[in-house]
């Protein structure tokens, strides 16, 4: 694992040292462009036919791993949540390979008709991925002051609280200069959690116990 990290950040570190020499003297993209500008690149240098192929390859590498690694990990997460209870039960049923069938047909359903929503708006859609992500990272700031620092009583406060303070401060900058409808999307899909949230306790159902682990200062 640790070599493939080392590959991973060789080859990043290379190809954005090539992606420098193809710039030629550029130093700013267009807000249309600043999302695929190693592409803009790459269309700039080199003939149609090699431009085609690039991409060819790129979708094939990239986008199939990438699109199939993320719905396995929504299925796997909608299938964990509707087991616990949190999320309606036919998305818990599972197929004779032990695979959650029903959450990978429903983020299947989802992800084509945002592809088709979202058609020319990559910006847009990026941005909005974005939001959720340093949201949920700001969440996990939160949670380890609460639980270090107000749970555990950890003295650690450079570890367990100055470093998450800032933390959250830094992804709260961010969030706060996204896109306005990327931040207005996601509170949308925030709301819709807190009803479905507000729902299974009305319910009984709140929040499944986990086992506690004993706290390492």
């Amino acid at each position: 694992m640790i070599i493939a990290l080392f590959v991973v950040a060789f080859l990043f570190v290379t190809q954005t040292w090539l992606a420098s020499l193809l710039a030629g003297g550029r130093e700013a993209f267009g807000d249309d462009e600043v999302g695929n500008a190693f592409f803009t690149l790459v269309q700039a240098a080199s003939t149609t036919g090699w431009m085609n192929a690039f991409f060819a390859v790129n979708v094939m590498a990239a986008g199939f791993a990438n699109a199939m690694a993320a719905q396995a990990a929504t299925s796997r997460l909608l299938y964990s949540m509707s087991r616990d209870g949190q999320l309606p039960s036919f998305l818990s049923k599972i197929s004779s390979r032990k695979v959650p069938m029903a959450a990978i047909l429903v983020v299947s359903a989802l992800s084509l008709v945002l592809v088709l929503f979202f058609v020319g708006q990559i910006a847009l859609i990026s941005s909005l991925v974005n939001f959720g992500a340093l949201f949920g990272f700001c969440l996990l700031h939160v949670s380890v002051v609460w639980y270090y620092v107000v749970r555990q009583k950890s003295k650690n406060y450079l570890l367990h609280l100055v470093v998450p303070t800032l933390g959250f401060l830094i992804i709260g900058y961010v969030l706060f200069n996204a896109d306005a409808l990327a931040k207005i999307g996601g509170l949308v899909w925030l709301a819709v959690g807190a009803v479905v949230f507000a729902v299974n306790v009305f319910r009984g159902r709140g929040v499944p116990e986990l086992a506690e682990e004993p706290a390492n200062d």
